[in-house]
């Protein structure tokens, strides 16, 4: 399956619909969702509309995600302070990255979504700890969202 423009297209507008669902109703789901006392039936229901104000959010920002451009692309290295670097850059923590490595699930080498993480080391999020980023061909998305 290729990501085109009328994929791009067809997902802005779902977006733009859930962007026009959360302004209307997010702060009333969040503000029932913390509500009390309530029945099992009232707590069921408040509970499945938080998850799909959760799912909308990601949708979105998942979206706006696919709609970035690629705006640095290099080799993963370290640092002298065992921090994670791209060319050289260091990455904060917390920095969402695509990292061309061996996908276990599929059997082959894919682009795959990390972040930086790791309390003390340093590692990437999505790959796991046992793997090693040095050498790793990585790129990052602006974070611009799409119009």
């Amino acid at each position: 399956m290729k990501f085109d423009v009328k994929m791009m297209r067809d997902l802005l507008a779902i977006k733009d619909a859930g962007r026009r669902f959360l302004d209307q109703y997010e702060d009333l789901v969040v503000r029932e969702f913390k509500e009390n006392p309530c029945t099992a039936e009232e707590d069921f229901q408040k509970t499945v509309l938080f998850e799909a104000v959760m799912y909308m959010t990601s949708l979105c920002d998942v979206v706006d995600y696919m709609g970035g451009n690629i705006e640095l692309e290099g080799i993963l290295g370290w640092d002298q302070e065992g921090n994670i670097c791209l060319d050289g850059k260091r990455l904060p923590m917390m920095t969402e990255l695509e990292v061309f490595a061996h996908d276990k699930h599929s059997g082959k080498n894919a682009w795959i979504r990390a972040f930086v993480g790791g309390y003390g080391t340093r590692y990437l999020v999505g790959l796991g700890r046992n793997v090693n980023p040095e050498g790793l061909r990585a790129r990052i998305r602006s974070q611009k969202p799409a119009a």
